[in-house]
């Protein structure tokens, strides 16, 4: 077999190659689970429950559903601190759109929350009885 000589600015260019996909590879954000979990455990005012259930159902349908249940549930748990509970209430069992929010303002925000958070929940029903 003969080997191939190469020239110098070709193997200055495969070292500048190499670099530059070992720097992409360094800026891989993390999983974006992750960060949206640390948006959930503390939450700022613009946190939606829309983003709950979005990292409710990601979290519950993903790889590490095992692993993230403890998270989950307390997505869940924060969910329910967003929804209407007084039953004297014109919007008793709907939710806030946002964290900042004391009362729902949008009487079907709940029909757009439910969409995703019952999924989360069927596939949660389902990983249990596996």
């Amino acid at each position: 077999m003969r080997l191939r000589s190469i020239s110098f600015c070709d193997f200055l260019l495969a070292i500048l190659l190499s670099s530059a996909a070992q720097v992409a590879l360094a800026k891989t954000p993390a999983d974006p689970l992750d960060k949206e979990w640390a948006k959930i455990q503390a939450p700022g005012p613009n946190l939606g429950s829309r983003e709950l259930t979005g990292f409710i159902l990601e979290a519950a349908g993903g790889p590490d559903s095992a692993q993230r249940a403890g998270q989950i549930e307390q997505a869940f748990l924060d969910l329910e601190k967003m929804q209407d509970r007084d039953p004297a209430s014109k919007t008793y069992g709907n939710l806030c759109w946002y964290w900042h929010e004391v009362k729902p303002g949008d009487r079907n925000a709940v029909e757009f929350v439910t969409q995703q958070a019952l999924v989360a929940w069927l596939l949660r029903r389902m990983a249990a009885t596996i």
